[in-house]
């Protein structure tokens, strides 16, 4: 059949799918009354059959059952090499599971996509083969690679893929809370991806979010080549002819199509760079660029192929971008994948992008927003030698005003000196007397001296009593501190038109209520102080005024992360690390701050390698620059320590804790509530290594210390109590355990709110305490759990644990299809935040094998449990008690062992957790 033969069958096919049969036969006869065509309106008429036929088995292969295997079909114990441990997908065509090379020569973990029995027509196999013949044609670092291939042994090809651990890239950005710079660093390798593909004359033609995965590593792998394209050459690889186009077939996913695709016109590159549009688009609004019921298909049709879409409102060139890679005709898009990452690459530069029109205005604009020092300085030499005349004739004045500045800063000087000799009076032998006074004596001696002796100075008050409040706060007397940095603002309130000095006022008082766990006020006065500070540098752009706008984003940004908001914290953490290192250097301790908290956020959000890669840079620097025994490079310390706790590496992590408590206890004393972490730290390391009696210990002196600094419910003391109900849940005292829990529970609640991570975390802890007796009960805080951090975007990890504990109480109560549906997506999510050492991936898939074996899946539990128990036993050592746990499931589910009598359901569900 010629092109324009298919393109008539493919205009009338498309026109006639989606009507009633009345309307379809009437529109039929209209196609064919004035021009006859028997032939082709035999051919349209059996492809309209065929695609009934393709629903009819959809809905049925939809209602096959819970076993996820069609009627009559089940799940081949091997192909090849490889062993098949479990489904992971499935398609119109094919069945995907993943599997194990386990032939001796080496093991790998791989996905298998077979030919779905029924559906090996010649046609599809001849497709199935081309895929195969595709991927092996592509070698890119963000394109899943083909590693083998072959037939079943009744004739259906196989392709065996490399298996990809991840989530999709629009579900990824939103759980690792990703920027606008790092999503479009995603989007820009998959640019890369496709363009390479396209050099390798294949067009992808099914662009979408799922199937772009995003390993735990942050590495985008573009899937699913199986309705590519090869757009020349195009045979299957076998000696078999080229495949016509046969776009009646209608071989794409509506919501990511292009116009041409929906219309079913010929498709050149442009196609994948309309649906790479609508990824951008996603990722950068959070939205779908056409609003449209999908099971719609002729509203969606018409609005892709007709409207506009909606503008994304931000007027700036990524919009101009968008817009350029979403053009209705083909040939006004970018002229290939390459050139859209390009402009993506462009506009993160500040650079000018192809797609805006290229004015000499346009040009200069960016020009200046590149160069904004460098335009300043010459704009500067302008101003200042038109301004030469008017500053002679004013030179005399100037010279009286800066020596009048000159002796009131001398006074100032002197008042000062006086001031530092009289408040160390205390030591003085005749007043001390033998007994050398505290730091808190001399300080208390400097409020008074100051109080009384510059009485006539409120500016310089003002900053000796910021001063003093600092050094209050840094010694854990936050009330003594509150008080001094409050009368300083007011002086400076008072004062008026020092919006400079009043801004640090601000932020002095937003750094201690965040330590003193007010956060709703910190995030105020934080507001308050950067608003001063941008109106004080946009008076006076230079250094300072932007290091005091950096400290301010600092410390809004760490309540935003105490706020659980991560988006809005990295936004500023990243602004204000951009300044500093402007403005100062990579190793000024301004820097060095500022990403010590960047690597906090990234930890907090599961990132743990990330984290630690930061905290051992900022160790490294804190070590050339602040010495071995600075409180700063404790923090280091005790960073680096927690993100190698967090990686698996307990020993390395108890070393670096010991190092950061003998620091802490020598500069700050015994009762401090930097000593009190260090013990919280230490404790949680000694418990993962097996020492639960000493973590009790050095926790509950932790909790000592800081119920006495802070005196009463603080996020820090609901925190000690939440582990310490930890470690006791973990030695069997529940009752103790279940009393620390509540206690947390509510100081958490009163103290950060009811929908904080934080409450979550302390919910959950409560379900694994009510897991044995009260399932309903503990079902209900492992829900509350989950949709708070849901609602809040927590970490994959977090989410998991509430899924666990839901999945177990599921089996147990024998619901094992929502037990199944639970189990599956926490270990989805466990393989996106995998590490080295992790043994709750194996864990929950042992759970699984046991509800496999539960629903007569007897071979696929063994499979998958004798795989799990391989890597817990790698992960925790094979002496663990939980590899012990988990060999009497495997023997229980084997037939080689019977569940204890007499224990409870829940008892009995407990044991490989």
């Amino acid at each position: 059949m010629n092109p324009l033969r298919w393109e008539r069958l493919d205009q009338l096919f498309a026109a006639a799918e989606g009507l009633p049969a009345e309307e379809r036969a009437a529109l039929i006869e209209r196609s064919f009354a004035a021009e006859p065509d028997p032939e082709l309106r035999r051919e349209l008429e059996q492809m309209l059959a065929a695609a009934g036929t393709r629903v009819d088995q959809a809905i049925a292969d939809g209602l096959a059952g819970f076993s996820g295997f069609a009627e009559g079909e089940k799940a081949p114990d091997r192909l090849g090499p490889y062993r098949i441990l479990h489904e992971i997908g499935r398609g119109g065509m094919a069945t995907v599971y993943e599997a194990e090379r386990d032939d001796r020569e080496f093991e790998r973990r791989v996905a298998v996509k077979v030919l779905r029995r029924g559906m090996d027509t010649a046609d599809i196999v001849r497709r199935l083969r081309r895929e195969r013949q595709i991927l092996a044609n592509l070698d890119h670092p963000n394109i899943a690679r083909l590693l083998d291939g072959g037939s079943t042994p009744d004739g259906r090809p196989y392709v065996v893929m490399e298996h990809i651990a991840g989530l999709p890239i629009d579900r990824y950005c939103e759980t690792q809370g990703l920027d606008l710079a790092d999503r479009l660093a995603l989007f820009r390798q998959i640019c890369g991806a496709v363009h390479f593909a396209h050099q390798s004359l294949v067009l992808h033609r099914d662009i979408k979010p799922s199937n772009i995965l995003v390993t735990a590593e942050g590495v985008p792998k573009l899937l699913d080549f199986g309705i590519a394209k090869v757009l020349a050459g195009d045979g299957d690889g076998d000696g078999a002819e080229p495949e016509p186009t046969l776009t009646g077939l209608r071989l794409l996913t509506p919501e990511w199509a292009s116009p041409e695709q929906l219309r079913g016109e010929p498709l050149t590159t442009a196609s994948d760079v309309y649906s790479l549009g609508l990824l951008l688009y996603l990722l950068v609004t959070g939205q779908r660029a056409y609003q449209a019921d999908p099971k719609r298909p002729a509203e969606l049709e018409r609005l892709v192929c007709e409207a506009e879409p909606k503008s994304p409102g931000r007027g700036d060139d990524l919009e101009v971008v968008l817009l350029a890679a979403l053009r209705k005709e083909p040939a006004r898009r970018y002229a290939s994948a390459e050139q859209l990452g390009e402009d993506v690459r462009r506009f993160l530069e500040n650079l000018p992008v192809s797609a805006r029109k290229d004015t000499l205005r346009y040009r200069a604009a960016k020009f200046v927003r590149r160069h904004r020092v460098g335009v300043a300085a010459v704009a500067a030499i302008f101003v200042t030698l038109a301004a030469a005349a008017a500053i002679t004739s004013h030179q005399a004045a100037v010279a009286r005003e800066e020596r009048r500045r000159a002796e009131e800063n001398l006074a100032r000087a002197e008042e000062v000196a006086a001031f530092l000799t009289g408040i160390f009076e205390v030591a003085d032998p005749a007043a001390a007397r033998g007994r050398p006074p505290s730091v808190f004596a001399v300080l208390d001696q400097g409020v008074r001296r100051m109080r009384f002796s510059l009485r006539d100075d409120p500016r310089l008050r003002a900053d000796l009593l910021g001063t003093l409040g600092r050094v209050y706060q840094k010694l854990g007397s936050y009330e003594r501190a509150g008080e001094l940095l409050g009368e300083a603002e007011q002086l400076r309130e008072d004062g008026g038109g020092d919006t400079a000095a009043l801004a640090a006022s601000r932020r002095d008082l937003a750094a201690l209520e965040l330590e003193r766990g007010r956060l709703d006020e910190a995030r105020e006065l934080a507001n308050e102080a950067l608003r001063l500070a941008r109106e004080t540098e946009a008076a006076d752009p230079r250094a300072a005024a932007a290091l005091a706008t950096a400290r301010c984003l600092r410390i809004l940004a760490e309540a935003e992360l105490a706020l659980a908001n991560a988006g809005a914290a990295e936004k500023h953490f990243l602004e204000a690390l951009e300044i500093g290192r402007r403005h100062t250097g990579p190793d000024a301790e301004e820097v060095s701050f500022t990403r010590n908290s960047l690597g906090e956020l990234y930890y907090r959000q599961g990132d743990f390698a990330k984290a630690r890669q930061i905290f051992a840079e900022v160790l490294a620097t804190r070590h050339r620059t602040l010495g071995a025994d600075h409180p700063d490079l404790a923090t280091s310390l005790n960073n680096l320590a927690v993100a190698e706790l967090a990686l698996g590496n307990g020993s390395a992590a108890r070393d670096r804790l010991r190092e950061v408590l003998q620091i802490r206890r020598q500069v700050f004393g015994e009762n401090h509530d930097a000593v009190a972490n260090s013990l919280n730290n230490l404790a949680a390391i000694e418990a993962e290594l097996g020492d639960l009696p000493a973590a009790v210990a050095d926790l509950g002196a932790a909790l000592a210390i800081s119920r006495q600094v802070f005196g009463g419910a603080h996020p820090v003391v609901a925190g000690y109590l939440n582990n310490l109900g930890s470690f006791e849940l973990r030695l069997g005292r529940f009752a103790e355990a279940g009393r620390y829990y509540q206690e947390a529970l509510a100081m958490r609640r009163e103290t950060l709110g009811p929908r904080h991570p934080e409450v979550a975390e302390t919910l959950r802890n409560l379900g694994q305490l009510e897991e044995r007796e009260q399932p309903e009960r503990a079902a209900a805080f492992y829900r509350e759990a989950l949709a708070i951090d849901r609602e809040t975007k927590g970490s994959p990890e977090r989410i998991a644990e509430s899924l666990a504990g839901l999945g177990r109480i599921a089996t147990c109560s024998g619901e094992l299809r929502q037990a199944e549906s639970l189990l599956r997506e926490e270990i989805a999510l466990r393989g996106a935040a995998a590490r080295r050492g992790e043994w709750r991936r194996p864990a929950a898939e042992i759970w699984l094998g046991r509800v496999l074996a539960g629903s007569g899946r007897r071979a696929e539990a063994l499979a998958l449990m004798q795989k799990a128990l391989a890597e817990l036993a790698a992960a925790v050592g094979p002496r663990d008690p939980r590899v012990a746990v988990a060999e009497a499931c495997l023997a229980i589910v084997a037939g080689k062992a019977v569940a204890p009598a007499g224990l409870s359901p829940a008892a009995r569900c407990s044991c490989s957790r």
